[in-house]
């Protein structure tokens, strides 16, 4: 719950993978799950079919898995080259 706390109170460094990584597991269980209630609530109103929700929330998911997914890459990548090249041993 402290790291949750510490995530929402405080700045993020994208050069940290392990950081970032929390936030990127926030958004997209926010996205996932914000998207799964907004299905649910409009299949309870008849909007939507229940049985069709799996078939609707699986482009979702996956949409955001690859896309927080290579947010996460690229941060943990830039952290890497800057992580050496702000190394004082990395010119020897």
């Amino acid at each position: 719950m402290s790291q949750l706390k510490s995530l929402l109170t405080n700045r993020v460094d994208p050069r940290n993978p392990h950081q970032f990584g929390r936030l990127v597991v926030l958004l997209w269980s926010l996205t996932v799950f914000g998207t799964l209630v907004g299905f649910l609530i409009q299949a309870a109103f008849g909007a939507r079919v229940w049985a069709e929700i799996p078939g609707n929330l699986l482009p979702v998911v996956l949409g955001a898995t690859i896309g927080y997914g290579l947010m996460w890459a690229a941060s943990a990548a830039y952290g890497k080259r800057h992580r050496h090249s702000d190394d004082a041993h990395s010119s020897e």
